[in-house]
């Protein structure tokens, strides 16, 4: 489903994007600091964003959306995946951390850049070896 801005209002799309429970409530996850912090001493130099990562159930087009949810939760991107993956870990106590590749930028209206995913491989392989 592609969100495009049809009407709701915001709140309406920070339900959506926000809780994933019957109760409707706000699910927070935390990354494991020692993993992130190792990774800004090593990889210093690198072009890397540390931040609130929006989890949600639409593929996400609509610049006002994705604007309120940067200004109200500093979400640096939005993804269908993390949140599930967070709260596994966090519950059973293991380390977690997300690595996202952003490939395009709908508020700039840049368009997928398919150099991004072997750009990626190569970063991600990198952080493995660090961690």
């Amino acid at each position: 489903m592609e969100c495009t801005g049809d009407g709701n209002t915001l709140e309406d799309y920070e339900i959506t994007t926000f809780l994933h429970s019957e109760e409707n409530r706000l699910i927070r996850q935390k990354a494991d600091t020692n993993i992130i912090e190792l990774i800004k001493r090593k990889l210093e130099t690198e072009k890397i964003h540390f931040g609130t990562i929006a989890s949600g159930d639409i593929w996400n087009k609509n610049k006002k959306r994705i604007t309120y949810l940067n200004q109200k939760y500093g979400a640096l991107c939005e993804d269908m995946e993390s949140v599930s993956v967070y709260t596994v870990a966090n519950r059973c106590d293991i380390p977690v951390i997300a690595i996202k590749g952003i490939s395009n930028n709908e508020i700039l209206d840049e368009k997928y850049h398919y150099s991004v995913s072997k750009d990626m491989q190569e970063f991600t392989e990198k952080l493995i070896k660090i961690i």
